[in-house]
């Protein structure tokens, strides 16, 4: 993640925090809804499409039934 920071690739760095997200979210780590917190920014911030998967995924964290670790 820190060379697509340094080379300032923007989308790429979003796409590993997602993915960073899921596999946080698979291990039950609360750190996954940061990652996709910071994933769904980036995205936002550049408009892509791929904005809405994360926004998806945010939105089933917060349903009722589903929880992350404290």
């Amino acid at each position: 993640m820190a060379l697509f920071r340094h080379l300032g690739s923007r989308a790429d760095e979003a796409g590993i925090l997602a993915a960073l997200g899921d596999i946080q979210l698979s291990a039950g780590e609360a750190a996954a809804q940061v990652s996709f917190q910071q994933s769904l920014a980036i995205f936002g911030e550049l408009r892509l499409p791929q904005a809405e998967q994360v926004r998806g995924r945010l939105a089933a964290l917060a349903r009722p039934g589903r929880s992350l670790p404290a």
